[in-house]
């Protein structure tokens, strides 16, 4: 197969991620996986939705509008459901996005460390990357000198995007709603906000960037249900926009065929379940407060942020956090060569159950 000049320059300077399929093990299953942020305390309720899926749903393909799943979320917000975009995961967003507006003589902005797939998306499509640092000497928090720096460098640049994490991937640290507006307000480019783990830090949405989509019409949202909705495995995520920002996407994209009626089913019955998202949001606050009590006796570690979430940096002082971690059969994410905190020796891991963080600080005492 002969590969086009597009995919082999991608290949080429392909980001590096932390997932395990870049990790290359025969059989995760003997790990105790801290890896991938998933809800590790379980998902919500859907057996009874189950039993109850009409055969029809496979047999035939959705509703091209999906009216009924979008409706469902945009009550959710207080939206109407011309503000909204379904999706096959978050992840197709992000991938589809960038087909849009981004060619070799764009600039995309991204703030690091971050989500290494807005770097993926933006340099398939042969765009330029400007990369610019969270202070580290702030534990990575979003300050007032950063949010001039974005704002500074997109106009410069006349960059096409802004990718923003909140609360960010891999640190937990959050930008405020007042410091996501001022990019929005004062830049050319489209601000992409991924808020794939806002359940766990605000699951009412109040500090939510989506306040401010009937505003600015260069604003999208990403949401997903494979983070607080402990749903991984269903890959089902959606944006949220201005109207006339949505009818632009679906204009571009083919939605008879994009996704599955079985999935947008239990979708839906995972949206209208709040309480279980009121519920891990709490359950999450006091398993991370817990765990964070008894890393801080450990002399020889060293907490990364103020995290906001399930995920959270940990680094050892003199010792290869992650290699250490691997001997004792704990897999975490590798963030040592991530950009932002290159050579920092940072792993990032997930808030587990009681048993589980048992586990992991029985393993981090034997290092320490």
């Amino acid at each position: 197969m002969k590969l086009n000049t597009i995919t082999n320059k991608y290949l080429k300077i392909r980001v590096t991620g932390y997932l395990s399929k870049d990790q290359k093990f025969d059989d995760l299953s003997k790990y105790l996986r801290l890896d991938l942020g998933e809800n590790l305390l379980g998902s919500v309720n859907i057996e009874t939705v189950l039993k109850a899926i009409d055969k029809k749903i496979l047999a035939y393909y959705t509703d091209p509008s999906n009216s009924k799943i979008k409706k469902i979320i945009a009550s959710l917000y207080n939206l109407s459901m011309n503000n909204v975009t379904i999706a096959n995961s978050s992840n197709e967003i992000i991938d589809y996005l960038p087909r849009m507006i981004v060619d070799k003589n764009s600039k995309s902005i991204i703030v690091v460390p971050s989500f290494y797939r807005f770097s993926e998306a933006s340099l398939l499509m042969q765009g330029g990357v400007i990369y610019l640092n969270l202070p580290a000497n702030n534990c990575f928090k979003p300050d007032s000198i950063l949010i001039d720096r974005i704002c500074n460098s997109a106009n410069k640049n006349n960059a096409s995007i802004i990718w923003i994490c909140n609360p960010n991937n891999p640190t937990g640290e959050v930008y405020e709603q007042e410091q996501i507006e001022r990019i929005v307000k004062n830049s050319p480019s489209l601000v992409i906000v991924d808020e794939a783990f806002f359940e766990f830090y605000d699951p009412k949405h109040k500090k939510s960037a989506i306040k401010l989509i009937h505003k600015y019409e260069n604003l999208i949202v990403l949401r997903t249900l494979s983070k607080a909705y402990g749903l991984a495995g269903l890959r089902f995520g959606y944006a949220l926009a201005h109207s006339k920002m949505i009818e632009v996407i679906e204009n571009y994209r083919d939605t008879m065929l994009m996704t599955s009626g079985l999935i947008i089913n239990l979708a839906g019955a995972a949206l209208m379940d709040q309480t279980f998202i009121q519920r891990t949001t709490l359950e999450t606050r006091r398993l991370r407060e817990n765990l964070f009590r008894e890393i801080s006796k450990l002399k020889n570690l060293e907490l990364g942020a103020d995290t906001k979430t399930n995920i959270y940096l940990l680094k050892h002082r003199t010792k290869d956090l992650y290699e250490e971690l691997l001997k004792k059969g704990i897999l975490t994410a590798d963030f040592r060569k991530s950009k932002g905190i290159e050579n920092m020796g940072f792993v990032r891991i997930t808030i587990a159950d009681e048993e589980k963080n048992k586990k992991f600080l029985t393993s981090l005492k034997e290092i320490n």
